[in-house]
């Protein structure tokens, strides 16, 4: 591919995410080459650009090769730079360019780096070329493309199988659904008739389970007369101690239950109003009781249930005096 040694500005040069196949900038490599750049004005090897030109004729730069020397060189003050330029024919073909120098670079690709270079390749247009098949990559190829070892490179594909995995299983199951045979499921979908087979089954055992779960619902509302289980019905089939939940809770009970809620402490200054402020404060005691009822802050499986309105009618019974020691025993004041 023929090259062309121009000077370019810096603000031209487009720098686009999807052709940086690394997982992060090395600023700490930008600010050495940013010595160098003022050092020497320039750098020894030049980066490389390629030259897209759209259908009205504009004129893009894209980075194949160079990113943090360019960035260096930015860094150090320059406002152009001499570059190797080369002419593509559109964006994909600057991405493959620049997939093509990152896996042949000096500063190697991390596995990481790489799952970034077979992401961009499954969603580019010319993924066929790396296949196998509809649902498989044909890893000699894709490797190759990559450069990488045997090692890095299995643990690079690791998302992209599972993805395939997931594309063929549903194909598999819709052709299934529509009453296509094994053997033509296994001729569309490009894999083998054992794979087939085994996700077929699959499928079939958890409708199966599916379906069981279902009938047991069934069962549950047959139980109830016919009616819907609701969840408060379910809570009492499930709950033990069905006669302690349904008794009173004691001062006793609800003082050994610490308050969650820090803005329902009370504190008694020396300047507290017990004819005009206890009112309110005890309205505020009986929210939070409710708002500790629902939230099953204060209920659990064997804690009695409070029946709210008898506890308001005891509470009001009493002197202030008492009134004042019942919401000091529950800690709602200090």
């Amino acid at each position: 591919m023929t090259k062309t040694t121009m000077t370019v500005a810096i603000a031209d040069i487009t720098f686009e995410r999807a052709l940086q196949f690394r997982t992060y900038t090395d600023a700490t490599h930008v600010a050495d080459l940013a010595s160098v750049w003022e050092t020497d004005g320039k750098f020894q090897d030049r980066p490389v650009l390629s030259r897209v030109v759209d259908e009205k004729g504009d004129v893009k730069y894209y980075v194949k090769d160079g990113t943090h020397r360019i960035l260096g060189a930015k860094e150090a003050g320059a406002e152009e730079i001499e570059v190797d330029v080369i002419e593509v024919e559109d964006f994909e073909g600057a991405l493959f360019e620049a997939i093509d120098v990152n896996t042949r670079h000096g500063k190697a690709a991390t596995v990481d780096d790489l799952k970034l270079i077979i992401r961009a390749v499954k969603d580019s247009s010319r993924v066929h070329e790396f296949k196998k098949s509809r649902f498989a990559w044909d890893k000699n190829k894709l490797r190759a493309l990559l450069k990488c070892s045997p090692r890095k490179f299995e643990r690079a594909i690791v998302d992209t199988n599972a993805e395939f995995d997931l594309e063929r299983d549903y194909e598999i199951q819709k052709l299934h659904e529509a009453g296509e045979s094994n053997s033509a499921i296994a001729r569309i979908t490009e894999c083998p008739r054992t794979t087939v087979i085994r996700v077929i089954a699959a499928y079939e055992e958890s409708k199966t389970v599916h379906s069981s779960q279902m009938a047991n619902l069934d069962t549950s509302e047959d139980e109830l007369g016919g009616q819907p289980v609701q969840s408060s019905q379910m809570a009492n089939l499930d709950t033990p101690n069905e006669d302690l939940e349904n008794q009173p809770a004691t001062f006793s009970q609800m003082a050994e239950k610490s308050t969650p809620w820090d803005d329902d402490v009370i504190e008694l200054t020396d300047d507290y109003d017990f004819e005009d402020d206890v009112a309110e404060d005890v309205d505020n005691l009986i929210s939070s009781l409710c708002r500790q009822e629902e939230l099953n802050v204060v209920k659990h499986t064997a804690t009695p249930k409070v029946d709210i309105e008898q506890w308001a009618a005891m509470f009001f019974s009493m002197s202030s005096e008492e009134q004042t020691k019942a919401l000091s025993a529950i800690n709602v004041i200090k």
